[in-house]
Formats: C-alpha cells, structure tokens, sequence
C-alpha cells in the first residue's frame, strides 16, 4: 500500500508522519512525504 503525507511546507508534520508510517509498515507500507508550498532545507 502506498500512503502520501501533505502539509503546507512539508517541514516536520508530514516528515514525521513519513517515518513513522515506514517504520510501523514494516516494509508493507511505502510512505512519501511532500508540501504544497515546500521549503529550501529541513
């Protein structure tokens, strides 16, 4: 299953959210993240 996070500047919340879901999914879950007003650096 595929799960893509979304949140505004894709700086902690969808980030956060990314790991978490790759590390419960245990390999079965393939998690992006990404923001619709994305900024430069993390």
């Amino acid at each position: 299953m595929k799960v893509l996070y979304i949140c505004t500047h894709n700086r902690c919340r969808s980030i956060l959210a990314e790991a978490i879901t790759r590390h419960v999914g245990d390999g079965v879950l393939i998690a992006r993240s990404g923001g619709s007003n994305p900024v430069q650096a993390v």
